[in-house]
């Protein structure tokens, strides 16, 4: 019986490679017998693509997903007083027409600025408002659902809390969807919440996807903070790799001072091997079969060239670099392809990402008395109530130990399909999970999509 295939509602657009024609739906694009390449599909299974958690290229024969990244700003260009603006008007431009609205929230500052942003323009239009809480609990064994309850009573945000049961053992998986393979991995989860938001009458699903990878402060900061006379900030910034015993990434800011004296090929080579070291590092062991290894050596060179002539073109510093490489390709597809609901987040709408590319580098570092983990988060504390000091987490939160239980209970241990395939070597769920921990969660995503595309009619090539 063939898979239930899931209506498309939102990005990406896909383009036919060889006529140029785009469409929302790429089967619409494809005469005849569709056919899905398992060399595209190969490629996210090994470095650097999964190590960066590259989002899944598009998996049909001759067609391809359009990937457009803005035209950046250069840092100095957007004031940092403009900032609430510029993000009230990236969720306004997310909810769109919707008189629902749905913010997946966690209690960290990402979907707590979104929540608090959409609440104030859902108060002043009229519209409802939901926070949708999965009660996972964090390293600390925090239950998510209490953290959240705690946060919106002391900030008194008007809405309906939804706190989720996480029994995944109980829930169903997505229908098959042929806009690609899925980049997240906790799917049943996020179809019950899908579920549960589409009930309450929800247009829109917003989230806090980027909110880092935006706005936060990255790495090679160093030049700035000098460059800005920020001495204090400095030798926080610095004590922090320090902290960290972190001692390649003290050593990378001190080179980095120098990078710009450098022909643009050294300078990036550099850049490359410090910004890019664990990507570019081979697994341990291979997972995808003999047959398709040249195939993602070849892609990894052609990435590697095409993120050199970006760097070169736009004159990047390794601040500007890293900023970029934070956000590129995760804008392309930072959540599931073809969920029936729209779902988007501020920080990754292109305005505000064009207008984050343009702030000062050194304005995303804050040495003060507060958590070491808000010293990388100050343009966060400026999109968030006072109020919200006092419940702000002080560490990241974790799950990466419910992940793994979850990755090892979804994989089935017998029967891939891409074993059948040739695809992948084949490999017990615990050797996939010694070898890199995303990969049993990577590979069954695959495995249902692939299981989806044959029962639809498609054929593999």
């Amino acid at each position: 019986m063939a898979q239930a295939r899931t209506p498309l509602a939102q990005r990406p657009v896909f383009i036919a490679d060889r006529t140029g024609e785009t469409a929302n739906d790429p089967l619409s694009l494809i005469d005849g017998t569709p056919r899905f390449s398992l060399e595209k599909i190969a490629i996210n299974l090994e470095n650097p693509f999964l190590e960066a958690e590259f989002p899944p290229a598009c998996p049909w024969e001759g067609v391809s997903r359009l990937e457009e990244p803005v035209s950046g700003h250069r840092p100095g260009s957007s004031s940092v007083s403009d900032l609430r603006d510029a993000f009230r008007d990236a969720v306004k431009a997310c909810i769109g027409e919707a008189d629902v609205v749905a913010v997946m929230y966690s209690g960290g500052l990402d979907s707590t600025s979104v929540l608090v942003t959409a609440a104030e323009i859902c108060r002043a239009e009229g519209r409802r408002l939901l926070a949708i809480v999965w009660n996972l609990d964090d390293q600390y064994g925090v239950p998510t659902g209490q953290l959240a309850h705690r946060q919106l009573k002391a900030m008194e945000v008007p809405c309906e809390l939804k706190v989720m049961p996480v029994d995944w053992r109980s829930l169903p998986e997505p229908g098959w969807s042929p806009a690609g393979i899925r980049i997240d991995y906790y799917t049943r989860l996020h179809r019950a919440m899908v579920d549960l938001v589409a009930a309450e009458g929800a247009e829109v699903l917003l989230t806090g996807v980027g909110g880092d990878e935006v706005l936060a402060a990255w790495q090679f900061m160093t030049p700035d903070l000098v460059a800005a006379r920020r001495w204090r900030d400095l030798r926080g910034y610095q004590l922090g790799f320090v902290k960290g015993d972190t001692v390649v990434e003290l050593m990378a800011e001190v080179v980095s001072g120098g990078a710009r004296a450098l022909p643009p090929e050294r300078s990036f080579d550099l850049y490359a091997a410090f910004a890019f070291g664990r990507q570019l590092r081979p697994l341990p062991s291979p997972v995808v079969t003999d047959r398709f290894r040249p195939v993602v050596e070849a892609a990894a060179r052609r990435w590697r060239r095409a993120r050199f002539e970006r760097f070169a073109a736009d004159r990047q510093t390794w601040s500007q670099a890293s900023l970029w490489d934070s956000i590129y390709p995760l804008a392309y597809a930072a959540h599931p392809a073809g969920v029936p609901i729209y779902e988007a987040s501020p920080f990754l709408e292109p305005s505000f990402i064009r207008y984050a590319l343009g702030l000062p580098i050194a304005d995303r570092f804050r040495y003060s008395k507060a958590p070491p983990y808000h010293w990388y988060k100050p343009l966060h504390f400026r999109l968030l109530p006072e109020s919200y000091l006092a419940v702000a987490p002080t560490y990241k939160q974790s799950y990466s130990h419910i992940f793994r239980e979850y990755e090892l209970d979804m994989l089935p241990d017998d029967g891939l399909v891409s074993v059948d395939l040739g695809l992948v070597r084949p490999l017990d769920k615990r050797d996939l999970d010694r070898i890199h921990p995303r990969l049993p969660a990577a590979l069954r995503n695959v495995e249902q999509w692939i299981r989806g595309a044959l029962a639809f009619g498609a054929e593999p090539c």
